[in-house]
């Protein structure tokens, strides 16, 4: 028989109740009595994310899920026994391939609802799982197309509660499937619609925890129970972190959720909910933080295995198995001391020109945590009382350096906001007030190219363009002609995240002529909005350079910026033509053209 391979940080010598010290070198350092609270089983043979799972006998199956390898959405069923600590493969596969779906065991089966199908579209079909007899049956399908829901079994009877559908508009959908019957009846829904939560079921009770609106910028942290004998909810104490893509598992009348995903980083939190004083506390981290994992619960110890290491992503998958001993309690944090962080531009006091219609305003800061702190995990900034959004940092993860960027369409004083988060959870502000000038500072441009559009689109998305715009040919009437004013026209799909910059690259290395800013994803719509943008100088145009917007996309091919263009097969008379970027190439179009105004100075 394997054993489990167990890791601890501090370990301790006892001797008659003394503390006893290590001498190291000329140094003496403290040893202090630690509870083993996290260990390490065998890994996952297939690593994967968003798996549905589900329990029998001593044995975790993990359901299909998104994989590392080609095609990346899983029909494979694997089993892990935690008494003997191996893995089981060569399972009948699930019927279909599918992630994002929810699974639970009742009298000897395996049931597993929903979930998507290749290119994310949502399915509702239900499977069934016989372990006698490793086969697979239909049963009926769920009444409402969705993923990303959570489902559990009491008292004979699958509730089958949230997700999200085609549109991937939240849901507080609630239906019960009855196994004797094989039919579904709709119950009363949940308060707080919602996609990727989790839940855990004590005393008769389902309690739905976390989840988001949209995408992990959309992070909730609302708790809510079901009562299946009066058919209603009841509202309980939030989970002190707001978290999507999560997993859950109960015992002895606690439910400890796991993991998560926020915009720009993965949650390592392991938080306890106490359901008898309805009350909540932090236990120990996870050792690899992720998202999309699972969690199954085995007399004291909780088995969390697989999920996404990377936010806005499935990929890379993990097939990590990590051990939870429940009841040893995490030491407090060593780290209380506030992280530190700066706004270097825009200085307080200055003043921003614009447009006529807005000014993009580039931010950029610095920020940092003291000597042995937990470090920067987290930069957000604010524009006036609007809600705050991530940065961008100096590179994953390393926050010494950030930038963002802020639109702005009144004149006057504005206040911008700055702030960092640490890994303990200690936050700190920076706040720099400016002023607005939209009236062009005296300076007056001229139209260079005017382009009204159509009802067609460029699309913005991960596995596809990262950049879309205009290439300028040698023969161009705008080549020798200046730009230092432009307007594009955006609509957004899905919940795209992060910053679009709108730039001149040079045509021949590529590197960035000049910048008019970025337009933060918050401010789109999913209808046509019009984002003028007015650089800090002007940029004399030449044969092959290409006016672009750009955005590196959140992992999710549904998350998309659309940028308007003509979708007429005429060109514009000034010799440019659409391009495209993905991957290391450019792609013309040669009959279409960017929608928009460009404007030089006169």
């Amino acid at each position: 028989m394997q054993s489990l391979v167990n890791f601890t940080i501090i370990t301790s010598i006892a001797l008659s109740g003394c503390l006893v010290f290590s001498l190291v070198g000329i140094h003496l350092f403290p040893i202090f009595a630690a509870p083993i609270v996290w260990s390490t089983g065998t890994d996952m043979p297939t690593p994967r994310s968003e798996a549905a799972y589900a329990s029998l006998g001593t044995k975790i199956y993990v359901i299909g899920g998104a994989g590392n390898t080609s095609p990346g959405n899983k029909n494979i069923v694997e089993a892990y026994d935690s008494s003997s600590n191996k893995w089981t493969t060569g399972i009948s596969s699930l019927p279909v391939a599918v992630n994002h779906a929810a699974a639970d065991s009742y009298n000897g089966k395996i049931y597993v609802v929903g979930g998507y199908l290749d290119d994310r579209v949502p399915t509702n079909r239900l499977f069934i799982y016989d372990p006698s007899q490793n086969k697979w049956s239909e049963g009926a399908s769920m009444p409402t197309t969705r993923a990303a829901l959570t489902a559990k079994f009491i008292n004979g009877i699958l509730y089958a509660v949230g997700g999200a559908n085609l549109d991937f508009k939240k849901l507080s959908t609630n239906e019960a499937y009855n196994p004797s019957t094989n039919t579904w009846s709709s119950k009363a829904p949940m308060p707080t619609a919602r996609n990727h939560l989790s839940s855990a079921v004590v005393d008769g009770k389902l309690y739905a925890i976390g989840g988001r609106t949209s995408g992990p910028s959309g992070n909730l942290n609302a708790n809510e129970a079901y009562n299946p004998s009066t058919n209603t909810w009841s509202s309980k104490a939030p989970m002190p972190t707001a978290r999507g893509g999560i997993a859950s598992a109960a015992i002895n009348g606690n439910i400890y959720t796991f993991g998560g995903e926020a915009p720009t980083f993965v949650f390592d939190k392991n938080e306890r909910y106490d359901t008898s004083t309805n009350t909540w506390s932090s236990e120990a981290s996870l050792l690899t933080a992720r998202h999309g994992l699972t969690a199954v619960a085995f007399d004291s110890k909780i088995y969390v295995i697989g999920g996404g290491l990377q936010a806005g992503t499935s990929k890379p998958a993990t097939g990590v198995n990590e051990v939870f001993q429940t009841g040893s309690q995490s030491p407090p944090p060593a780290d209380t001391t506030p992280p530190q962080i700066s706004i270097i531009s825009p200085s307080n006091g200055s003043t921003i020109t614009g447009s006529s219609s807005s000014a993009a305003i580039d931010i950029s800061g610095t920020s940092s945590d003291n000597d042995g702190g937990s470090q920067v995990k987290l930069v957000e900034l604010q524009l006036d009382a609007n809600g705050f959004s991530a940065a961008t940092p100096n590179s994953s993860e390393d926050w010494s350096k950030w930038t963002g960027s802020k639109t702005v369409t009144t004149a006057g004083s504005h206040t911008i906001t700055a702030r960092a988060t640490d890994n303990a959870g200690n936050t700190k502000s920076s706040m720099v007030k400016i002023n607005v000038d939209l009236s062009q500072g005296g300076t007056t441009t001229t139209k260079i190219y005017s382009v009204p559009g159509t009802s067609s689109y460029s699309t913005l998305t991960t596995g596809d363009s990262d950049r879309v715009g205009e290439v300028l040919t040698s023969s161009s009437s705008l080549v020798g002609k200046s730009i230092s004013e432009i307007t594009v026209i955006l609509k957004k799909s899905g919940s795209p995240s992060g910053t679009i910059s709108v730039v001149v690259r040079d045509g021949q290395d590529d590197s960035t002529a000049i910048k008019f800013g970025g337009i933060d994803t918050s401010e789109l719509a999913t209808s046509d909005k019009s984002f003028t943008l007015r650089a800090t100088s002007s940029h004399t145009f030449k044969s092959s350079d290409k006016v672009l917007v750009e955005w590196s996309g959140t992992g999710s091919s549904t998350d998309q910026i659309l940028v308007k263009r003509n979708g007429v097969d005429a060109f514009d008379g000034t010799n440019t033509y659409l391009v495209g970027h993905k991957g290391t190439s450019y792609t013309n179009s040669n009959s279409r053209d960017l929608a928009g105004d460009w404007s030089g100075p006169n």
